[in-house]
């Protein structure tokens, strides 16, 4: 059984990259146990898990609960894994 790590990020990145016809934009969410400075200067949002905070909004938009659902809703598969390790019999 290995150990848990004791901090745990989700990291939302958003990139833009412009087409014939308009902007395409390409997402990228991230769960890492160490924020890395191209996190900071990078990431859309950044989640500490195990805390239930913001650690970055640059939009300033949503609570950590929408984000949550948000990743929860879009990446159903890393989220299970997730909870299942961290949340519960905690």
């Amino acid at each position: 059984m290995r150990a848990k790590a004791k901090n745990v990020f989700i990291i939302i990145t958003h990139s833009t990259q412009p087409t014939d016809e308009k902007t395409q934009v390409t997402e990228k969410c991230e769960f890492v146990d160490q924020i890395k400075d191209r996190h900071n200067t990078q990431a859309t949002v950044i989640l500490d898990y195990l805390n239930e905070t913001i650690v970055k909004n640059r939009d300033n938009t949503g609570s950590y609960n929408e984000y949550v659902w948000y990743v929860t809703k879009n990446y159903p598969q890393q989220m299970g894994e997730l909870a299942k390790e961290y949340k519960s019999g905690e």
